[in-house]
């Protein structure tokens, strides 16, 4: 008895401590105990300033893009309210946002466009699976020319996370996007750490990953 008694009290304070993190997310991250040196080491690996990473609970909950599409949305000076926060910034001259995504993409890039589009005005356009061998390449140059290059916002990964080997040459699009002053951010759960990732040639807005 006594010995079962002592191994319900080890397991009281585990879960103590347990729940104290999870209530404290910012304090810690998934045990991590050096988070400085992991955002150094993260940035290393997309070549970016360990300053500009920031460690967050979640990713696939679109945690991690809600606060990316906050702070394009702040330097558009779009001026919206969404869920808990409360952002009072000047009206942007455009009456919505026009956002490209790919079709069929992970959840986690959705989510906080889905979210935020119940306040803002946003028109999704979508480019639709590619058809040819060629893969998505020519059909996001092609749908970005229909629509003039009058889109704001373009929100890709490096590859399509259903479609096994389709590459999508992020440093050309950046270079689209920089001309037409669209403003790129890069869902990189499939391909950073693995792929050659390198912020300065792209020249994204900003990156999620896992």
């Amino acid at each position: 008895m006594a010995k079962r008694l002592c191994h319900v009290r080890v397991k009281e304070q585990g879960n103590t401590v347990a729940v104290q993190r999870e209530s404290q997310t910012w304090t810690t991250v998934t045990a991590i105990s050096h988070p400085d040196e992991i955002r150094s080491y993260f940035a290393h690996i997309i070549r970016a300033a360990s300053e500009d990473i920031a460690i967050v609970p979640s990713t696939g909950t679109g945690f991690a893009m809600t606060m990316i599409a906050h702070n394009i949305l702040r330097d558009m000076q779009v001026k919206f309210k969404f869920q808990s926060f409360s952002f009072s910034f000047s009206f942007s001259s455009k009456k919505k946002v026009k956002l490209l995504l790919l079709q069929d993409e992970m959840s986690s890039e959705v989510y906080a466009w889905q979210e935020i589009a119940q306040e803002l005005e946003i028109e999704f356009i979508i480019v639709p699976h590619p058809t040819s061998s060629q893969g998505w390449m020519p059909i996001i140059l092609q749908i970005l020319q229909e629509h003039d290059y009058n889109v704001d916002i373009c929100c890709l990964p490096q590859v399509h996370w259903s479609d096994v080997g389709s590459h999508i040459d992020l440093a050309l699009i950046g270079n689209v996007c920089h001309l037409h002053d669209i403003k790129f951010v890069i869902d990189g759960t499939q391909s950073v750490g693995i792929m050659p990732f390198n912020v300065q040639t792209i020249r994204c807005h900003g990156v999620q990953c896992t």
